[in-house]
């Protein structure tokens, strides 16, 4: 695949960078200067937005809180983030931080912190209780790597204060060993009767759950793992995916100064990703008159919920997944070379699936 010829090369500050991070032509109509490039999904319609400054972004924040008010799940990730430019730095599925509160100052500057660390947030709200619940994501869910199962007992856990102003009674979890206990969440609800989250089952029964692991504080400011087995509909990584750009950003020897090179299809030129159930992938080139070029190979999840795909730009390797809906795949590597250098690597994927 021919991409040499084909890119953009760019040598800025780190502010002018983050327009490259959304592969915008900076020869086009987009300013650069790009605080922020947003992509976030409402109730699974997606969306993307362009953010100059911090009321911009505080604005469109509100926006969130307003949508998940009416009861649509709201996810976000910033296209611009560079959350680790260190090959040491890599992060997996398995870091989930979810975060509860009745405030909704405390859950916007709660989504504050979790963008700037350049995670994938998905934000909740629930009127019965006035909670807010968000869920942070290093690597973003999908279907093939939302759900880790667990085996346990089903049995009624104390009610910790999760949320300001404390809780009393029991709620529903899983006592998978004996130091090992995982609270129940579904729809954004802890329950207090079996029978509401888990039909047909009672306290003492044997259950295998499946679901996103995470953790939320208690008033001592401990750990405590919680299994949210609510469907979030993620997408999945099996499909068609055409090429949209990629964007490799150097950090040199230290210098202030940034390198990024934007690599583009060519005039005419649409590369195709197809990720088969099966395990195996290929890679389609094609031009404008042209016959098509592919190639072939294969793609798993490791455990760590990274793609990784020997028909991947940049040598292939593992790829963290910061983004996937049924629209569109966003996803990142960090490298090292020989002489220390650091490299970002951000590939944007369109679904085209029929």
């Amino acid at each position: 695949m021919k991409t040499k010829n084909n890119f953009i090369r760019i040598i800025t500050l780190l502010a002018a960078t983050l327009t490259m991070a959304a592969c915008v032509d900076p020869e086009g109509t987009e300013p650069t200067g790009t605080e922020r490039q947003i992509i976030y999904a409402v109730a699974h319609t997606e969306s993307r937005a362009t953010l100059k400054t911090e009321a911009e972004w505080d604005k469109l924040l509100d926006r969130f809180c307003d949508y998940a008010v009416e009861g649509k799940e709201v996810d976000f990730y910033n296209l611009s983030s560079q959350p680790s430019l260190s090959a040491k730095g890599r992060h997996t599925v398995k870091d989930v931080v979810t975060f509860s509160t009745n405030n909704r100052a405390e859950i916007k500057e709660w989504m504050k912190a979790r963008e700037k660390e350049g995670k994938t947030v998905n934000v909740r709200f629930e009127s019965e209780t006035g909670t807010w619940t968000g869920t942070a994501y290093a690597t973003a869910p999908n279907h093939e790597s939302t759900d880790n199962c667990y085996t346990g007992v089903i049995v009624m856990a104390p009610m910790t204060p999760f949320i300001s102003g404390g809780m009393t009674g029991s709620l529903v979890a899983l006592q998978v060993s004996p130091d090992s206990l995982l609270y129940v969440v579904k729809d954004n609800i802890m329950y207090e009767d079996p029978e509401e989250v888990l039909p047909g089952y009672a306290v003492g029964d044997t259950v295998t759950l499946c679901g996103v692991l995470g953790t939320l504080e208690d008033a001592n400011h401990q750990p405590l793992f919680v299994l949210d087995i609510t469907d979030h509909n993620y997408g999945s990584i099996a499909g068609t995916w055409r090429y949209v750009c990629m964007a490799v950003t150097s950090t040199g020897t230290g210098d202030y100064l940034l390198n990024t090179d934007l690599y583009l299809p060519g005039a005419g030129e649409s590369i195709l990703y197809t990720f088969l159930d099966n395990g195996t992938a290929e890679v389609s080139v094609s031009h404008d008159g042209l016959p098509t070029t592919t190639q072939s190979g294969t793609w798993s999840l490791s455990d760590d919920g990274m793609l990784c795909c020997d028909l991947m730009p940049a040598d292939g390797g593992c790829w963290t997944i910061n983004w996937i809906t049924g629209s569109s795949m966003i996803v990142s590597r960090a490298d090292v070379d020989d002489n220390g250098a650091e490299h970002f690597y951000q590939v944007q994927f369109e679904n085209i699936t029929e």
